[in-house]
């Protein structure tokens, strides 16, 4: 996606993010919500590892950066919120977290459940959480990825841009992380 400026890239910014918000149906709170456009499609059988060590090998940061290739990020940066294994890219006006949590499932997810919406990334179980931090301009997509198994990504905007926004940049790259990471 292009730099996140104001001036000449509105146009821009304002048709991606029509897009991304199509691909999000949102009802009341509490209600379902479709994260992703495409097809269900088959659920994975597993790797057979042990949900314990499912992202053992995985490095959060290559992951991420793959992600967001082509958006103007720097490279991430380690991060230890949320899990241990986790990445932090940020710009003008946007960061983004990614957690790898291979000890708690997107039900163990603690958050205001009129801010929590179900739905589906690329055919797994997932949850938006709109207004993750209270203050605007943040969204949490975490997607099951297995038994005890999860992964998150927070999105948080700068200058009081829309939640809705931040939600569908989450979903974004939900979307791209989720076919580079095992399945459990």
């Amino acid at each position: 996606m292009s730099e996140y400026s104001l001036f000449p890239r509105v146009p821009v910014m304002l048709a991606l993010t029509l897009g991304f918000l199509a691909a999000c149906t949102v009802e009341e709170p509490g209600n379902s919500v479709t994260v992703s456009p495409q097809p269900s499609g088959v659920e994975s059988t597993g790797t057979g590892q042990s949900p314990r060590t499912l992202f053992n090998e995985v490095k959060a940061c290559e992951v991420l950066d793959g992600a967001v290739a082509g958006e103007g990020f720097p490279p991430g940066k380690f991060s230890d919120i949320g899990s241990d294994n986790g990445c932090r890219v940020e710009k003008t006006g946007i960061a983004l977290d990614m957690s790898l949590d291979d000890e708690q499932s997107i039900d163990d997810l603690q958050v205001d459940p009129a801010k929590k919406f179900s739905g589906k990334v690329n055919g797994r179980r997932a949850f938006q959480v709109k207004d993750s931090v209270g203050d605007g301009g943040t969204c949490e997509v975490a997607v099951d990825m297995g038994a005890k198994a999860r992964f998150i990504i927070t999105v948080a905007l700068g200058s009081n841009r829309p939640t809705d926004e931040a939600c569908a940049e989450a979903t974004k790259v939900a979307q791209a992380v989720e076919p580079e990471l095992p399945k459990g």
